[in-house]
């Protein structure tokens, strides 16, 4: 709830947490630590991962593709690399395929890329 209120740091998760109204009373460890090992748990069990997709992919008739890109400077993400953008940036970018099911609204599929490839390679690849 708090990131739809739009991006910030780890840091500052708890103090916007505060400001919302807690109508179920839910008291959530906030705590950076805490939430980076919990993205880092989630974020490493792809099979846990895939089988949430795999349940949601089940209840779709028709699927929408969509193809992002982020930029990083970062020296420790192995994935971002130089590659075409619609802003013809030279900088290290990770590309991120999301599919969506158009009945349910819900994420049937989401991956990242390493920036140098092209988006219309990842197609096949992601419906497969």
């Amino acid at each position: 709830m708090v990131r739809v209120n739009g991006y910030m740091p780890i840091k500052r998760t708890n103090d916007s947490w505060d400001r919302l109204y807690n109508q179920e009373h839910i008291n959530p460890k906030l705590n950076p630590k805490n939430i980076s090992k919990t993205l880092h748990q989630i974020g490493m069990n792809r099979d846990g991962q895939n089988l949430i997709f795999k349940q949601l992919t089940d209840q779709s008739n028709q699927l929408i593709y969509d193809f992002s890109s982020m930029f990083s400077h970062s020296m420790n993400i192995g994935q971002a690399e130089k590659g075409y953008n619609k802003d013809h940036l030279q900088i290290p970018q990770i590309n991120i395929a999301l599919m969506c099911s158009i009945d349910t609204g819900m994420p049937t599929m989401v991956r990242t890329i390493p920036g140098s490839v092209k988006d219309i390679k990842t197609l096949y690849t992601s419906i497969k």
